[in-house]
């Protein structure tokens, strides 16, 4: 199978997470992208209450990943989609992605805290289905996807060792968001949306 073209995938992802950004909850956004690229599932960090058909919501494990994977019915398998992410998955979103059996993950930013891409698992499910796993992208959608994570746990002050890990894994992408020409209108837009 050729290259599958996710533009349409990555464009959605940071999409929701925007949202997730501008309603003042974790800013993540996932999609699951079948073998044409069509967006098949898609699901944001939802810590806030949601009435949303198959969306955990308002709990520390509504991550966006498990949203999207929840949405895809378990009658059929999914090794030929897709998984774009804008952030690192944890260990957490890391097993549940291996469950599904869907092979490919893209994400966009570093988490340098939390990610867990490169965590080894030794299930002998998880060796079955091995993950091919891309990222960070080096363009403007990594960018955007460090930056907005940056930005949340800057404005609601983070732990030191969150932060400390963050400074040290994503130096740039850190400075930028502690910048207050950067800050300050970030801040306008975070729980209103850009004017």
């Amino acid at each position: 199978m050729g290259r599958v073209d996710l533009d349409t995938a990555w464009q959605r992802a940071l999409s929701l997470a925007w949202d997730g950004f501008c309603a003042r909850t974790t800013q993540v956004g996932a999609v699951v992208a079948n073998e044409n690229g069509q967006i098949v599932a898609q699901g944001q960090n939802r810590r806030q209450p949601a009435a949303t058909e198959r969306q955990l919501s308002h709990c520390h494990i509504a991550h966006a990943q498990i949203n999207a994977l929840a949405r895809p019915p378990p009658d059929r398998r999914y090794e030929g989609h897709t998984l774009v992410m804008t952030l690192e998955p944890c260990c957490m979103c890391t097993g549940a992605i291996a469950q599904t059996a869907i092979r490919r993950v893209h994400f966009a930013g570093r988490d340098p805290y939390a990610g867990a891409t490169r965590m080894p698992i030794g299930t002998p499910q998880a060796l079955r289905r091995p993950l091919q796993v891309t990222g960070p992208v080096p363009d403007h959608y990594g960018w955007l996807a460090e930056l907005l994570h940056l930005l949340w746990l800057l404005h609601h002050n983070a732990l030191a060792p969150v932060l400390d890990a963050q400074r040290r894994g994503v130096p740039d992408a850190y400075a930028a968001a502690a910048a207050q020409s950067i800050r300050d209108p970030f801040a306008r837009w975070h729980g209103t949306g850009p004017p």
